[in-house]
């Protein structure tokens, strides 16, 4: 159970930081201090390769949060104030890889670039079950099937309500605004029929930003009819709703096709990593059974009593609208977790990055994750690395009570980000550790009480 170093200079709101990272490593800190520039720059620093050298553009495009920039003038976004160049280092496993950014010349110069045999996956704190665009690198071409049908389904969709919507206008304007939302889908249709070309991510993702652009372009038609923007707003948030939820709702596909559309969730699903004899219809039952277990056994055992369906696993379709906001909110993490554990006890060194894992979840939810999470660290033993931020004490006390319990003290860390310094907080023989912040603020609450 390495550990692994991290070293960056001028970074985020960081001028000089090295931290060892752990099997399992918490960080936590109040808003805005730099705790999501630390969990990119770990996984921007993890990025795969292609072709036996590093990706640099995937390098980027996890460093600036974009999976459309790998421009170097992207970096100035997370260069530090007043600094001219950026540098990070990663050293684990016997492997090194290191970047220098120069803003005056806007050059990258790779120090290092060993390839690592790690599967890194993150998931992000904005996550949401279904997103409007797809996040994923540009090189995927990962089939999805019935694309094409997929698609046709999401034009009736928006034909529908975009009709629906045009009986709030004027009488007077409402031919007028009907000829140019025919033209508009007709343009749509058209472009659907260039995905039977190639069914993949990348004719996808084309399609659905055809759409936005389509919204946004009816959105401003009817803004000039009268409509009040925010009636459009709800309308259009409506229709990406129906849109996504189309895929959940009609195919009922596995979880491997859920995590290659919801792309800030899984990265992908098939690791740059082969695993011997293990298919990927195989890993894809693997994954789902676990994500049942997970869900339906320790998180949410009432989806058992009270019959709730759950998309990618149930055998009939999920009814979206009737998903507990806590199971939404969950299942992205869930289904990474899954995939995590599966990849590394299959013997696929694994690194999982964790954006506030208790979204969504009460004080009894949080505590029954974070002994699943210490538990999956522990029975990987070395396979397994979990780096995550939270606010919540609950989860905090949770985690490091569950390490004191499973003997892994010296396996775990806590972080206290502050003011672009970050300190290590010790974690008592109890269990017990002490963030200032957290209980700064804990205190002052509680006095009033």
């Amino acid at each position: 159970m390495e550990s692994i170093k991290l070293t960056l200079s001028s970074y985020g709101p960081f001028e000089e930081l090295e931290l060892n990272l752990t099997p399992l490593t918490i960080i936590t800190g109040p808003n805005v201090v730099g705790k999501s520039f630390l969990m990119r720059a770990v996984y921007a620093m993890l990025a795969p390769c292609r072709d036996g050298s590093l990706d640099v553009g995937a390098v980027v495009s996890r460093l600036c949060n974009s999976s459309v920039c790998d421009e170097p003038k992207c970096l100035n976004r997370v260069l530090r104030r007043g600094s001219q160049t950026l540098e990070l280092r990663l050293e684990a496993w016997g492997y090194s890889r290191g970047l220098r950014y120069d803003s005056t010349t806007g050059t990258i110069e790779l120090l290092r670039a060993d390839c690592l045999s790690v599967e890194s996956i993150l998931v992000p704190g904005y996550r949401a079950y279904l997103t409007p665009l797809p996040y994923f690198y540009r090189s995927i071409v990962k089939p999805i099937p019935d694309l094409v049908e997929l698609m046709r389904k999401y034009v009736d969709t928006m034909d529908r309500e975009l009709k629906s919507l045009l009986e709030s206008l004027p009488k007077e304007a409402t031919d007028t605004v009907k000829g140019w939302v025919e033209e508009l889908l007709k343009d749509i249709r058209r472009d659907i029929g260039t995905v039977v070309e190639a069914e993949d991510l990348r004719s996808y993702l084309k399609v659905l930003m055809k759409l936005a652009e389509v919204l946004d372009r009816f959105a401003s038609i009817l803004s000039n009819q009268g409509i009040e923007r925010h009636d459009i707003e709800i309308a259009k948030a409506s229709i990406w709703e129906q849109l996504h939820a189309q895929e959940l709702l009609y195919f009922n596909p596995p979880v491997s096709t859920i995590a290659t559309l919801v792309e800030p969730i899984v990265q992908r699903l098939v690791p740059e990593i082969e695993i011997e004899e293990t298919s990927e219809a195989e890993l894809g039952k693997v994954i789902a059974s676990r994500v049942h277990g997970i869900i339906a056994e320790k998180l949410f055992p009432e989806v058992e009593h009270f019959n709730i369906s759950l998309p990618g696993i149930s055998k009939m379709p999920s009814n979206m609208p009737l998903l507990p906001a806590s199971i939404l909110h969950s299942y992205p993490l869930i289904v990474a977790i899954a995939y995590a554990e599966t990849l590394s006890q299959k013997g696929v060194r694994t690194i999982l990055i964790i954006e506030e894992p208790e979204l969504g979840l009460d004080f009894r939810r949080q505590r029954l994750l974070a002994q699943h999470l210490v538990s999956a660290v522990k029975n990987a033993k070395g396979t397994l690395t979990v780096i995550l931020s939270t606010h919540s004490t609950e989860m905090l006390i949770s985690l490091t009570k569950e390490v004191t319990r499973r003997r892994m003290r010296k396996y775990a860390k806590v972080y206290e980000v502050i003011d672009g310094r970050v300190r290590r907080e010790s974690i008592g023989r109890t269990g017990r550790v002490y963030v200032k912040h957290m209980f700064e603020e804990l205190g002052e609450i509680y006095s009033d009480v």
